[in-house]
């Protein structure tokens, strides 16, 4: 284990994400892209920045989240590593995320020092505030 927090931070990967296999980054992307096409991303991202926002809408976005959550699982896939992925995205700078769709896993795996987008440690705080 020491060692692959050693690799990780030579590559440049979040310590949050050590334990995601990266060879399985393009399933995790295609996941990601899943749920971001099932979902209305300018609800989420309005609730996100204190606008107005569509509750019911977001409850409904959030079961099919749920969904595609829980067919990552049956699949050996992490899935609070989606969740989290999922949650930096809708508090990520607008602009910037819409730069990286469809890099979006590669992006929050390997934070630069400069980002736009919230710690997954921080996502992880406010989705399971006891853990």
């Amino acid at each position: 284990m020491f060692l692959k927090k050693i690799m990780s931070q030579i590559k440049g990967i979040d310590k949050f994400y050590l334990d995601l296999d990266t060879k399985q980054i393009a399933l995790y992307q295609k996941y990601f892209s899943q749920i971001i096409n099932m979902v209305d991303v300018q609800n989420l991202t309005d609730r996100s920045l204190g606008r107005d926002y569509d509750q019911q809408k977001i409850n409904s976005d959030y079961n099919k989240i749920k969904k595609v959550l829980n067919e990552a699982e049956k699949n050996n896939f992490k899935s609070i590593y989606l969740h989290v992925m999922f949650e930096q995205y809708i508090n990520a700078d607008v602009w910037q995320r819409s730069r990286c769709n469809d890099q979006w896993v590669k992006k929050v795996m390997s934070r630069q020092s400069i980002d736009f987008f919230p710690s997954p440690g921080a996502i992880l705080h406010i989705l399971y505030p006891e853990e």
